[in-house]
Order: C-alpha cells, then structure tokens, then sequence
C-alpha cells in the first residue's frame, strides 16, 4: 500500500481522543436531559395529582346517590328526595341542563327510563 493512502497512527489516535471527548460531552448533557425530563415528569404528576383532588372535592360523583349495605346497594333517600323535590324547568335552557344530569345520572340507573 502506498504511504500516501494509510492514515498516520498520530492521525487515527488524535481522532479516537476526539471521538471520545464528543461521547463524553454526550454522556453529560444527556445526563442533564434526563435530569430536566424527570423534574418535568415529577412537576407534571403532582399537578396531575392537585387536579383530579380538586376535581373531587367540589363535585360528588353519580355513585353518591347510591350506597352499599347488607341488604345490596341502596339508593340514598336523601338524594332522591332532592331530586324529587326539583321544580320543574321553565325555559329551554333548564331543560337542556335536565337532560344533561338525566344523562349522566342515567349511566349509574339502569331503569331511569321506566
């Protein structure tokens, strides 16, 4: 082989120093990539978190208006009482609203129908 085409041994181990200086330059700020994407993470389930707690604090959820006893699941007679109770709707958006609680209301009764 002519001298002309083989690369130097200076030549090949200043590239190899090289190449591992850029690995290790890698290594760091990935390091550091990682580090910023599990704060992120951590930030983002604590809101998540603060979210759906606030979420339950200010709404009761449908399966209030039932209750579990020795006998099976039973209706909450003060919830019903309350829905009993409702005046009725006098304009179209009270109706709207109506059909709307009906509707989630109507996932939990199976028979809201009858």
């Amino acid at each position: 082989m002519p001298a002309s085409t083989t690369p130097n041994l200076v030549t090949i181990l200043k590239g190899q120093a090289k190449m591992q200086q850029e690995l290790a330059d890698l290594k760091k700020r990935s390091a550091g990539e990682m580090e910023a994407l599990r704060q992120e993470n951590s930030r983002l389930r604590r809101k998540i978190e603060a979210d759906s707690t606030q979420k339950r604090r200010g709404k009761e959820s449908p399966e209030a208006l039932r209750s579990l006893t020795k006998r099976g699941i039973e209706a909450n007679p003060e919830k019903c009482n309350a829905i009993i109770e409702m005046r009725s709707p006098t304009n179209v958006k009270e109706v709207q609203c109506l059909i709307g609680r009906l509707t989630v209301i109507s996932r939990f009764l199976p028979k809201l129908a009858e």
